[in-house]
């Protein structure tokens, strides 16, 4: 089965021991997430649009990582 999630992730900066710490997250994102660590045999595809300047870069970067 195959699931598609439309939305969108953000980039998220924290403040920690005086530096910030990027992160990236969203409902959409989250959600197609923990799908399929939660059903491993369904297939699970977030759909977004980002740009094409660095912090958008490791965004997808960081999307595929998961």
């Amino acid at each position: 089965m195959r699931v598609g999630f439309i939305g969108e992730c953000m980039a998220e900066l924290k403040k920690v021991d005086g530096l910030l710490q990027e992160g990236f997250a969203g409902d959409t994102f989250n959600s197609a997430v923990y799908l399929k660590r939660t059903f491993p045999a369904l297939e699970s595809y977030f759909i977004s649009a980002i740009g094409s300047d660095p912090l958008s870069k490791e965004m997808l970067e960081f999307t595929r990582g998961e």
